[in-house]
């Protein structure tokens, strides 16, 4: 059953574009929305599971969007938001101050936290770079640079006559990344989805390999992809009406009908 939330404070507003929902664990009556209202991005927070809101952050130039953020599982009054000016931020006191822990060139367009290890976290630009930081937000580094030359050696190594072998022939693919996912059970597993195929980095983005996923070539683009959150050899991914499930990290895959 659903129940349509309505902010009885009239904070969120019924056109409201609504971009993340992130619920601290801690407590689960703490909820944070990342929306685009009144032509500029803004934070919401409640403490009463959506019964109202108040608003606790908003981008100081209009245009510009809060695309992501996340609400800490150990403590609900810090949350960390990426911008469409740049901005990497963090709150400790429910939204009450923010600090910028950093500023990048670009529109940052999502934020993807190990939720067993929440230091670890990682940023998607909007040119499709991957940085990530082991430190919450300290410092950073460029884990996407490897990328098409590592996919580039598994595709070769393939071979042209193999079944699970990429849709494009000579090797290429485009780069906006559909999803970024990684495991909490596996130190150092992350899988980035793009549109016609799946990297793997099982060393926490040191170097890739192409997962080779069997999509026929008038299949629809991959969408999304998820891990079994309790054992990453369970891998699903959606492309176009089908569901994709691998059960050994990718080596072999069945489509599971709906």
């Amino acid at each position: 059953t659903w129940q349509r939330v309505t902010d009885k404070a009239g904070i969120l507003k019924p056109n409201s574009d609504v971009y993340k929902v992130s619920v601290s664990r801690q407590n689960p009556k703490v909820v944070y929305l990342a929306i685009y209202q009144d032509g500029r991005g803004r934070v919401l927070r409640s403490v009463d599971s959506g019964e109202s809101f108040t608003e606790i952050y908003f981008v100081n130039t209009k245009g510009y969007g809060v695309f992501d953020l996340y609400a800490s599982g150990y403590n609900a009054d810090t949350a960390y938001i990426t911008t469409g000016q740049g901005g990497f931020l963090e709150t400790v006191n429910g939204g009450k101050t923010w600090r910028v822990k950093k500023w990048f060139g670009e529109p940052l367009t999502r934020l993807v936290v190990n939720p067993s290890s929440e230091n670890e976290m990682y940023l998607v630009t909007s040119s499709y770079l991957i940085f990530k930081t082991t430190d919450a937000g300290e410092t950073w580094t460029d884990v996407s640079t490897k990328i098409a030359g590592d996919l580039q050696a598994t595709y070769q190594s393939a071979g042209a006559k193999d079944l699970f072998t990429l849709k494009t022939s000579p090797f290429s693919f485009r780069r906006d990344i559909k999803s970024l996912t990684v495991s909490p059970v596996s130190s150092g597993l992350l899988y980035v989805g793009f549109p016609n195929l799946i990297a793997r980095s099982s060393n926490g983005g040191g170097s890739w390999q192409n997962l080779q996923i069997p999509l026929p070539p008038d299949t629809s683009d991959l969408s999304t992809l998820a891990l079994n959150p309790k054992n990453s050899e369970n891998i699903f991914v959606g492309a176009g009406f089908q569901i994709y499930k691998s059960s050994d990290q990718g080596i072999h895959w069945k489509i599971i009908s709906l």
